[in-house]
């Protein structure tokens, strides 16, 4: 019989569709033998699950956010205290989504104005997460909105991502340099490793 292993999982704690009960319980239909829960700056999961439904083996896991050479990626941690690492996610301050949108859209007024992107007046101010949740995709919308802006979009296929071909790519002359934004990679491998020495590994957004 094969070991059935899955270490990047993600609960309603972060953006998964499951409750940390119900994840349990697909695992163990699914007959998994070991399981690593991974959301998003959060171990709220391990904290609010009944193990018993799980009978396989249950290694922590956290997916951080962090910046290489100024590009976005996530570093994944496994096997650390869940207690420490709850007060070292609280002592990073990580910008929530709302906090992290702002943050974008200024950093994109700021450095896209600089390349001659063209954006419309309210650019800022007319910003609707409620309209439209994800910034990206506003983002490209208003760049779109002008013919002479087309010479920025070089760098997006049909059909392909606005955020990892363009937002993300340091190639791209519509990089956002997020690096002020997230906690540096050393900090956070320094985190892990005190909460407990553990190895690691990376996953771009």
């Amino acid at each position: 019989m094969r070991n059935i292993v899955d270490l990047h999982t993600h609960t309603t704690k972060s953006d998964g569709s499951y409750t940390p009960n119900q994840l349990l319980m697909e695992a163990e239909a699914k007959k998994l033998k070991v399981l690593s829960i991974t959301d998003h700056e959060s171990v709220d999961a391990y904290f609010d699950m009944d193990r018993t439904l799980f009978s396989g083996k249950i290694i922590s896991g956290i997916e951080l956010r962090t910046s290489c050479f100024g590009v976005a990626i996530e570093l994944l941690g496994y096997g650390f205290d869940i207690n420490k690492m709850k007060k070292t996610i609280e002592k990073f301050h990580y910008k929530n989504t709302k906090e992290l949108d702002i943050y974008m859209i200024n950093l994109a007024y700021e450095q896209y104005s600089e390349v001659g992107v063209k954006l419309p007046a309210h650019f800022i101010k007319d910003y609707d997460p409620n309209i439209c949740p994800r910034f990206s995709k506003y983002l490209l919308n208003s760049i779109k909105k002008y013919k002479e802006n087309q010479v920025f979009l070089k760098d997006l296929p049909e059909g392909k991502s606005f955020f990892r071909c363009c937002m993300t790519n340091p190639h791209s002359q519509l990089f956002l340099d997020l690096t002020t934004a997230f906690p540096t990679i050393s900090e956070l491998i320094s985190a892990i490793k005190d909460a407990r020495r553990i190895s690691f590994n990376t996953s771009y957004f």
